[in-house]
């Protein structure tokens, strides 16, 4: 079956990690099928036609139900706490090879036409599984990026925010209005000003930059479009990075961006509010939510 991609949180379309998927499902399942049935004949004594012609079928049966599945669990990965982000991605994959045994042992039983005892087409099965999930892992590890958790330090927001008092409002998971204070506390129900209140009922927005003209020399927004991350770039020098959470299960979108004075930002991941320092590369999870937009207290 292999990680094939499931329902992005956002559609994707045009990625690497997009295309591998594409090309697992179309083409990668006929020469998983004669690669497994080839290794099948080669360790027991079955029929190499007959076993490439089963395990070619049974890659592209449980290629459907892997994806159906996916789809399945799409909403529930826009629950989990970031921190808990990649401890998913190795359950769906441990999930996935356990999907596989399942639904292509019947094929691996029916390739043998002589002796067919349990155990020994289950460690057909599992060989058979084992191989493919060499291929499959590189496949999918290249194009893959999780530089938003590996690239970053999880801390608590309160613990590095340079503008505690700023406000954060957003919308909650029912579409109520709420806020908080950049520097902690629990959200409440807001009466947002009407600016604001505005922008919150859009289904999206442009970055916002609310540092001074003269402290823009580093860009901090979308690279391009929500699926394309939180870019950070300095022209100057020619520093780039990106930090992405895209796997083979999920794709988590980057939106509404406020950068904020000393170069930090608040943003939506999927959906949770986080912010980044970008100097430290600590990154924080405020809240469960969508659409945050930050306002600034007055200078006294």
């Amino acid at each position: 079956m292999g990680p094939i991609l499931g329902e992005p949180l956002v559609a994707d379309m045009g990625t690497p990690l997009l295309w591998a998927g594409l090309l697992h499902l179309w083409v990668g399942n006929l020469l998983l099928g004669l690669l497994e049935g080839v290794l099948l004949a080669l360790v027991f004594p079955v029929k190499i036609l007959r076993a490439i012609l089963l395990l070619i079928i049974a890659n592209y049966f449980s290629a459907w139900v892997g994806s159906v599945a996916h789809r399945m669990a799409g909403p529930l990965y826009g629950q989990v706490h970031p921190q808990d982000l990649l401890k998913v991605v190795v359950a769906a994959t441990a999930g996935t090879f356990l999907l596989s045994m399942i639904f292509e042992w019947p094929f691996v039983f029916f390739s043998f036409s002589g002796d067919r005892r349990l155990g020994r087409t289950f460690l057909a099965t599992l060989l058979v599984q084992c191989f493919s999930y060499l291929l499959l892992i590189p496949w999918y590890l290249l194009p893959s990026n999780v530089a938003m958790l590996t690239d970053t330090a999880l801390r608590d927001p309160a613990s590095f925010v340079q503008c505690p008092d700023a406000l954060v409002y957003f919308q909650s998971a029912e579409g109520q209005a709420m806020v908080m204070p950049l520097g902690g506390g629990n959200p409440e129900r807001a009466e947002p000003p009407a600016a604001v209140a505005a922008l919150l009922m859009q289904s999206s927005s442009d970055d916002f930059d609310l540092r001074p003209e003269a402290d823009r020399q580093w860009f901090l927004g979308r690279g391009g479009s929500e699926m394309s991350g939180l870019r950070v770039r300095n022209d100057e020098t020619g520093h780039v990075a990106l930090f992405e959470m895209k796997t083979p299960f999920f794709s988590l979108a980057v939106g509404w961006v406020n950068v904020l004075p000393g170069d930090q930002a608040v943003f939506s991941l999927g959906d949770w509010i986080c912010v980044i320092d970008r100097r430290t590369l600590l990154l924080g999870v405020l809240t469960r939510g969508k659409h945050p937009v930050v306002t600034l207290p007055q200078p006294r």
